[in-house]
């Protein structure tokens, strides 16, 4: 506990751990009183917010906070709130109450706060509650950027390594069963199965919740498919989306046919339809089967979301890695494009060894984050017009241990790291930093080293115009065995022959 205080405390990112739970509380009241549309009355009563805003509980925050709002303490900073929320955040702070109100347990803004100096700030707030704290919102744990001015690129990584680690909070808990289309298969598998239909469909709302979508069908007829594509059964699912009900139609899509339908709705939000469909003549569904079916579209409905989570994750995940490639390529005119290019290269010359996915996904991340070391660091050498001295070029050398300290504490990058440290070593133990050989090398790194050289000899530095792809070639040729991995280099040679065919 000692060690996450200080971890929290030490952490350059405003954090605030902060209870929600009296808010809550509060809007839950305003709905049940007749409160429809929240949107519309907090902006019709701004005093509501200044009420939500008043009932913010505290519990900490970390060193970073006090500087960022100019605090000289904690007690300061909470006795003081009206004067960092004004009139001119009640829009960040109305969104918040909005996300409370549906139960949303990660939040994402953009808004105005001011220190207690007076200073205006533009922040981006992202916040998420723990495991455990879903229902009563009295721990969360809310994160806040400062976007005013452009930071140096060494602070942002700092932030988007910490944004990585809380957005991929749960990361670690998902399988690859809570992708979105494998959970869909098994939603209408499972569904038809259980009540022993003839075909079943789900209906999913699209984000901008005007149009509905079919993704995936199980056993249904091609005739039922181009029905649904060209005249759809939308009505029906759009009436039991509004309702809330669950229906049982007869002879909606292939007469004879019965259709049981049932909504699938979490944290009171509904995100589509779950149907099965009997073609048999004379079939009929129960009461006991729309029981059953509503059983199922509720673990469905959680499956999706929680599957959609997981895909926003991951976007926002693969967002980051950009946001670290665009930093290091950022540094000088004469990197760009290289991290992107030594990935794609590197991952086909996996695939052309036929190693499995999981190998040529940590080649391919590897790839773009091979360089990272060097952000914020001898920008004027990378850009330097002569070839470097023996003393410059042992300070760039040091950018692969850079770059394994800056991924290394990053559980999802722990792998990561390691290949990036050991992409300059050679098979003949004459590389850096640690002089490793042959198979001490990790495989991908050995890959990289080949995938690294090839774009370096192939593009123009400033000190020189780039040897061209045939020198590429025979370097690498000539070099296989002492320098690079010769079977990486072997499947290197065979994708340009490919490709030149």
């Amino acid at each position: 506990m000692q060690q996450y205080h200080s971890l929290f405390n030490d952490f350059l990112v405003s954090l605030w751990i902060v209870d929600f739970s009296d808010i809550k509380k509060y809007i839950d009241e305003l709905k049940a009183e007749g409160v429809r549309d929240l949107r519309r009355y907090l902006e019709s009563h701004p005093e509501v917010v200044a009420r939500c805003i008043a009932m913010t509980k505290v519990i900490d925050v970390n060193r970073y906070t006090l500087q960022m709002y100019k605090a000289e303490s904690k007690e300061e900073l909470i006795e003081n709130l009206n004067q960092i929320f004004r009139m001119e955040s009640y829009d960040m702070f109305k969104e918040q109450l909005i996300a409370l109100s549906e139960g949303k347990t990660i939040f994402e803004g953009e808004g105005v706060i001011r220190t207690l100096a007076g200073e205006k700030k533009h922040i981006a707030v992202r916040w998420s509650v723990p495991e455990g704290y879903e229902r009563t919102f009295a721990k969360v744990t809310v994160c806040a950027h400062d976007i005013t001015g452009h930071k140096q690129a060494e602070d942002e990584i700092k932030r988007y390594l910490f944004e990585l680690q809380v957005l991929n909070s749960v990361f670690m808990d998902i399988s690859s069963s809570l992708e979105t289309e494998k959970v869909l298969k098994t939603i209408v598998k499972d569904a038809a199965i259980a009540l022993h239909a003839d075909a079943a469909t789900v209906a999913l709302l699209d984000k901008d919740r005007n149009t509905l979508s079919y993704p995936c069908f199980h056993n249904m007829p091609e005739a039922g498919k181009r029905t649904i594509a060209e005249k759809g059964i939308d009505e029906i699912t759009e009436d039991i989306i509004t309702t809330g009900q669950s229906v049982i139609v007869e002879n909606c899509l292939l007469p004879p046919d019965v259709l049981l339908a049932v909504p699938l709705i979490t944290l009171d939000k509904p995100l589509g339809v779950l149907g099965v469909f009997g073609f048999t003549p004379g079939r009929r569904f129960t009461k006991d089967d729309l029981i059953l079916l509503e059983f199922i579209g509720r673990q469905a409905a959680t499956a999706i979301e929680n599957a959609r989570h997981y895909n926003e994750q991951q976007a926002m995940f693969d967002s980051t890695i950009r946001a670290f490639v665009h930093a290091v390529d950022a540094k000088s005119l004469w990197m760009k494009g290289h991290s992107e290019r030594v990935s794609t290269y590197a991952k086909h010359i996996a695939i052309e060894m036929g190693l499995d996915e999981k190998i040529i996904k940590s080649v391919h991340l590897a790839g773009l984050l091979h360089d990272i070391g060097k952000i914020g660091t001898y920008d004027h050498l990378q850009d330097k017009p002569v070839r470097l001295t023996e003393e410059e070029f042992e300070k760039v050398k040091k950018h692969p241990v850079y770059g394994e300290t800056i991924l290394k504490n990053i559980r999802q990058l722990e792998e990561i790291a390691a290949l990036v440290r050991h992409h300059h070593e050679r098979v003949d133990g004459k590389g850096y930093p640690d002089g490793l050989k042959r198979k001490e090398i990790p495989l991908c790194a050995r890959i990289l080293h080949v995938a690294d050289s090839f774009d370096a000899m192939t593009t123009d530095r400033p000190y020189r115009i780039s040897p061209g792809i045939q020198y590429a070639v025979s370097e690498l040729t000539r070099h296989a065995g002492s320098q690079f991995d010769p079977e990486a280099v072997e499947a290197f040679l065979r994708l340009l022959d490919k490709q030149n065919r």
